[in-house]
Parts: structure tokens; C-alpha cells; sequence
């Protein structure tokens, strides 16, 4: 609505007065159509004649008020200006100022701002000034919450409401020193994982994967991969060719419903008929040797070694019977013996975090840890055989001829079941929790992974709503568990990171999920939301990176190369928020290197995206424990050589 000012003359341009969260009309506009000061266009766009945007500096002439604007306290002043000389009076499209005080003009005593707007305007103007250094016109996410907080203090009515939602997110708030806390715990909680005596009842188990080292980038060869994870199974030929190039040839098969609940006799026969199927299309047959096979199985197993792994459960949706406490391995070979046309050589099983690190560790050279974060959330990494403890008397390598390490698979995701997190949970958590289908288990997963980010914003934004700090979401809506799915909180992180004025698209992303006309306040804190539940989630997985970080790095020696540079530490890692979260990874970057500042060693730390680990990082796998096995087989044989030289001289007569 436009209201001319009382000390307006007749000759004077109309002045409208609003506040920046009211929607206001230019003069010319005949329909009902609104346009907020953050909507118009700038002083460029001459050619629409459109509004322009222009905020005064302190030293600016314009930036004066009127005494009209004096004595209603309004803010800002929009004037409409008198049209250039070569427009005609009927021209309707004529331009829009609006002018904006700047903080440090003088205001009438009763004007005088009030401690909360007081410290209000010093956000704002702290973030402008900030804006104006930035040679950057996006948005970096180094800033996001404290932007988005800015963004929040300009679209609420009220700087009390926008305090009390952040005040309702600062839960998720973790300290350096806390996190730092919590990486203590999560290393005294790998011990126990390692140790025999406390294996059994520890949150975070600890596998040993059997894998005894990485990738040198120089494996040659091919390899047949098989990875299993899904009601989707592929079939991979992969050629390795040294000097950190692969090339690769896959097929997709389904498994149908009720082969995936039949009987396990008829699973590893599924699969087996398509593993036939590979072999003839690509006539693999013709090979005078059988290739080497790496099993990517990821479902929760006990490994006995490189070749054996005893399913512990099922998941995802499988239930097919007399598979569970059985090898799988063998059940595959078993499976393709039934045949009689196909004989493969399975040197490997490994789950999707090994193959994580061992696809990278194949491009990127001191790769020891492989990291997911996605759908779940997992780590692996090479661990001294030293500290496996509850290996000891199992495995020799003074003996094989292997390094003295093994990667070992944490199982991260249970970190805190035992109480070890419930220090820095939020209610939001626990609410989570009880309603997951499995309440008490995978209590760290569960802060990060994307099966429950868009929950866990959910949950909030339910909670603000109800208590009337979100008012233009209904309540219906946002009371649906899975109404927030994590792609949207991606999505609305991207746009604050990459748009000075990101509401609309919010609005849009929003409008897909049947809810409309969001006020930009509500926006600002939907916005907000986001960033806190994803930053905490980044910042917990970095605690996870760089407790595994300095374990790696306690043990590896840094040599610099000839220009005296720090050799680089690759962590590798996959996942669906590490790919298209668009802070998550420069979160985690800044994150890590805050924790290990000092601590480094000479390392360079980098982050890299790890390539379909559980594809590539089968063969990859299978490359590796060929090579093994050789190293393996030739110790042995100069070993047995050996005691037949000494046999020999030992029997020889006395001369």
C-alpha cells in the first residue's frame, strides 16, 4: 500500500514509506503485483527502465533525510524520480530510487535505536563490510551461518524472533575443545575395537579386511570385479594399465524380488548365470587364463581372511534364506561349479570403504584412509599390525614377506551407542533415534549421513513451527517425517552459497514440495536450519578423518621431495553429501586441518574424491592381493629352496 508523506507538497515527487520486510509497489505498477527492495533490478538496467537499488554511503549527499522522513521515523524513503528529458509525460515505466540511511547518520532522540536493534545493525553492517572486501561475488560457505544469520536479521519483523531461532540451533553448535573431546574418544574406542578382550562388546568393531597394503598406481593386468550392494548388482571388466591409468566395461543386473527372499542356493545361482552371461558377451572364454576376481559385498560380514567372509545380517531389503553364518565366497564358487561353464577366481572380498581407499590409493599416492558419506556413513584405513591386537598369533609378516599393516574397516557408525556422544546430542537427535528403525544403533551415522540430515532439519523446522518462529509453513506439511528430504537441504545450501538474495529459489524448491508463498523471514530461517545441522555434521566427520589421520600419520614418515615440498596425505572419499553437499567438503577440509594443526608432521593433507570404490576398488583389490599372493608364493618357494640347500649339505659325507 503507498501512503504520501503529510508534509508532502504538491509539486514534490510521492514518497512511499516501508519497512525492508513489506512488500512495496512502485508508482507505475497498475496490478496487484509487489516487487521487495531485494527483488528490484540494479542502476543497469536502464534499458527495462526497472526499479534501481542504490544504498548511500555515509559521506553520500543523498544518504540525507528529510525532515518529512525525520519525523515519521521511516526507513527507508522510496522517491520517485522525474523522468529524463526526452520521456514523455504518458511514459508509465519511470524509475525507482530507494534510498537507504546509512547506520551513521544522525537520528532524532526518538529514533535512537534500541540495544537489540543496536546490536542488529552491527551484524548487518558487519556483514556488508565484509561483502565489500570479497573480491568474490558468491558466496563462500566459510561464512554461510553467520550470513545466513545476517539475512535473517533483515527479513524478520522482529531481532528477538530471529535470536531465539538461533538460540533453538546453537545446540548444534560443538566447540573446538569439544570436538577435540571427541576425537579422544572415538581413538580409545578404536582400541577397544582392536583389542580381544573387549572386540566383543565394542560400538565401533573394527574388522580386519585382510587387505595388507595399497595401490602403487603401477598394477597392471585384468581384472573381473562383482559388487553387490543393492537390488542392483554389476558386473565389471577393468583393465589396470600402470602409471595411474584404468580403463573399464560394465553390465547391470537386477535382482528380482523374490530371488532376493528365495533361498541362497538361488541368490548365488542369479548371480552366477549373469557372471556367465559377462564372460560370454565380452568372450572373456578365449582367455588362456581364468582372470582374478574382486567381491565387493556390502552387507555386514566377519572377515576370516582375504577370500572368506561370513554374513553376519542381512539389509537393504534381502532376506534370502541359509546365507546368514555362511561364507559368501564360497557360496559363489559353489554357485558357479553348479554350472560347469564358468571358473573364476575369487581373490578378494572387501566391502565399499575398503574399495573407497583402494580405488584412490590407484591415482593418488599415500592414500591409506577411504571414507564414505552418503547414505551411510563408514571409514577404512591401514593400521599397524602392531596395534591390530586381536590378530596377534594369527598373522606373521616376518613370515608372508607382506608389510606390517592391514587395512582395517571401522564401522564408525556406531560410535556413541554406548553413551560416548550423548554429551553433544540434541533432542532432535534423540527424537530421530526412537522413531529410526533402529533406535540405539548407529548413533554417529546418524549426525551425518544422508539417510538422516533432511530428518533432522525436518524435525527443527517442526519444532519452530509449532512454537510459532516459522509461521507461513503449514504444519501438516512439515509434520511428515521425510517431508525434507537431504537433496532439498543441498539444494537450499546451494543457493544461499551462490545467490546474494537466495529466497526465491528457496520459495521454488519449496513450491515443488506443495508449499507457497514462504515469507523471506521464514526462508532466512529454513536457510538457517540447513547450514547448522550440515556443518555439524561436517565438523563430526572430521573428527572421525582426523582421529584416523593421526594414527596414519604416527607412524609414516614425511619426505619432502626435491624442491622441498611436503609430500601430500590422500584421505579418499565417496558418497552422495561429499559429492553434492556444496560446503560439506570445504567444511571438512577447514575442519581437519584445524584439529591437526601442529600435528601434521610434514604432511599435506588433501581431500580427493574417490571413483566408484566399489567397482574400481574390486579390481583394484584383486590387483593388490595378486600381488600378494605372489610375494607370498615366492618367499615361500625361496624359503623351501633354502632348507633343501641346507638339507643337502647337512647329508653330504665327510671327506
Amino acid at each position: 500500500m503507498e501512503k504520501k508523506s503529510s508534509s508532502q507538497t504538491s509539486g514534490s515527487p510521492p514518497v512511499v514509506q516501508s519497512s525492508p520486510s513489506i512488500r512495496q509497489s512502485t508508482p507505475s505498477e497498475k496490478s496487484n503485483k509487489s516487487t521487495t527492495p531485494a527483488q528490484q533490478s540494479t542502476p543497469s538496467d536502464k534499458s527495462n527502465k526497472s526499479p534501481s537499488v542504490q544504498q548511500s554511503t555515509p559521506s553520500g549527499k543523498s544518504s540525507k533525510s528529510t525532515p518529512s522522513e525525520k519525523s515519521s521515523g521511516t526507513t527507508p524513503s522510496v522517491q520517485q524520480q522525474s523522468p529524463p528529458s526526452d520521456q514523455t509525460t504518458n511514459d508509465k515505466s519511470s524509475s525507482v530510487s530507494i534510498q537507504l540511511r546509512s547506520p551513521s547518520e544522525q537520528r532524532s532522540p526518538s529514533e535512537q535505536p534500541s540495544n537489540e536493534q543496536a546490536i542488529l545493525m552491527a551484524r548487518r553492517d558487519n556483514f556488508r563490510q565484509r561483502g565489500r572486501q570479497s573480491s568474490s561475488t558468491s558466496i563462500t560457505s566459510t561464512h554461510s551461518v553467520e550470513r545466513i544469520a545476517s539475512l535473517q536479521d533483515e527479513n524478520l519483523n522482529s531481532f528477538s524472533r530471529a535470536k531465539t531461532v538461533q538460540e533453538a540451533c546453537s545446540c548444534f553448535n560443538i566447540t573446538h575443545e569439544q570436538l577435540v573431546e571427541i576425537m579422544a574418544r572415538m581413538d580409545a574406542h578404536y582400541d577397544e575395537g582392536l583389542r580381544s578382550e573387549t572386540a566383543r562388546q565394542a560400538t565401533v568393531k573394527m574388522l580386519p579386511a585382510y587387505i595388507r597394503d595399497v595401490s602403487v598406481g603401477q598394477e597392471r593386468g585384468k581384472f573381473l570385479a562383482l559388487d553387490l550392494g543393492g537390488t542392483n548388482f554389476r558386473v565389471l571388466l577393468i583393465e589396470l594399465k600402470g602409471e595411474k591409468h584404468s580403463s573399464m566395461q560394465s553390465k547391470i543386473y537386477r535382482i528380482p524380488d523374490k530371488v532376493m527372499k528365495g533361498t541362497g542356493v538361488e541368490l548365488f545361482d542369479h548371480i552366477s548365470a549373469c557372471l556367465a552371461k559377462f564372460v560370454e558377451d565380452f568372450e572373456l572364454t578365449k582367455l588362456e587364463t581364468k582372470l582374478p576376481l574382486g567381491f565387493t559385498f556390502s552387507f555386514p560380514c566377519q572377515q576370516e581372511g582375504l577370500t572368506s567372509a561370513i554374513l553376519v545380517n542381512w539389509t537393504k531389503g534381502f532376506n534370502a534364506s541359509g546365507v546368514v553364518g555362511n561364507d559368501v565366497v564360497q557360496m559363489l564358487r559353489e554357485a558357479c561349479q553348479r554350472r560347469g561353464d564358468i571358473d573364476v577366481d575369487v581373490v578378494a572380498v572387501l566391502n565399499d570403504t575398503t574399495g573407497t581407499m583402494l580405488a584412490c590409493s590407484f591415482f593418488k599416492e599415500h592414500c591409506y584412509i577411504g571414507v564414505i558419506v552418503g547414505t551411510g556413513c563408514n571409514a577404512a584405513y591401514m593400521e599397524s599390525l602392531d596395534k591390530i591386537y586381536k590378530l596377534q598369533g594369527k598373522v606373521f609378516p616376518e613370515k608372508d614377506g607382506l608389510p606390517n599393516e592391514m587395512c582395517v574397516n571401522t564401522e564408525w557408525g556406531g560410535f556413541g551407542d554406548d553413551g560416548a556422544l550423548a554429551d553433544f546430542l540434541t533432542i532432535y537427535d534423540t527424537r530421530m533415534d526412537e522413531n529410526s528403525i533402529n533406535p540405539g544403533r548407529q548413533r554417529f551415522e546418524k549426525t551425518i549421513s544422508g539417510m538422516y540430515l533432511g530428518e533432522l532439519v525436518r524435525l527443527v523446522l517442526e519444532d519452530l513451527t509449532r512454537r510459532g518462529l516459522i509461521t507461513t509453513l503449514p504444519i501438516d506439511d512439515i509434520s511428515q517425517p521425510g517431508f525434507i528430504p537431504t537433496k532439498l537441504v543441498s539444494d537450499i545450501e546451494g543457493f544461499v552459497k551462490e545467490h546474494a538474495s537466495p529466497f526465491g529459489k528457496i520459495n521454488e524448491l519449496l513450491l515443488e514440495k506443495g508449499v507457497d508463498d514462504l515469507s523471506a523471514g521464514d526462508c532466512a530461517n529454513i536457510a538457517y536450519v540447513c547450514s547448522m545441522v550440515s556443518t555439524r555434521a561436517a565438523h563430526l566427520c572430521a573428527c572421525g578423518i582426523a582421529s584416523l589421520l593421526k594414527r596414519v600419520i604416527s607412524r609414516k614418515v614425511a619426505v619432502k621431495n626435491e624442491r622441498g615440498e611436503s609430500p601430500e596425505m590422500t584421505v579418499g572419499v565417496d558418497g552422495s553429501v561429499f559429492r553434492f553437499h556444496p560446503n560439506f567438503e570445504h567444511l571438512l577440509n577447514i575442519k581437519i586441518h584445524e584439529l591437526l594443526d601442529g600435528q601434521l608432521n610434514g604432511w599435506k593433507i588433501v581431500l580427493a574424491l574417490s571413483e566408484d570404490g566399489s567397482g574400481r576398488g574390486a579390481a583394484v583389490a584383486a590387483a593388490v592381493a595378486t600381488r600378494m599372493n605372489r610375494i607370498i608364493k615366492e618367499k615361500k618357494e625361496l624359503e623351501q629352496a633354502s632348507e633343501e640347500t641346507e638339507g643337502a649339505s647337512t647329508t653330504s659325507p665327510i671327506r
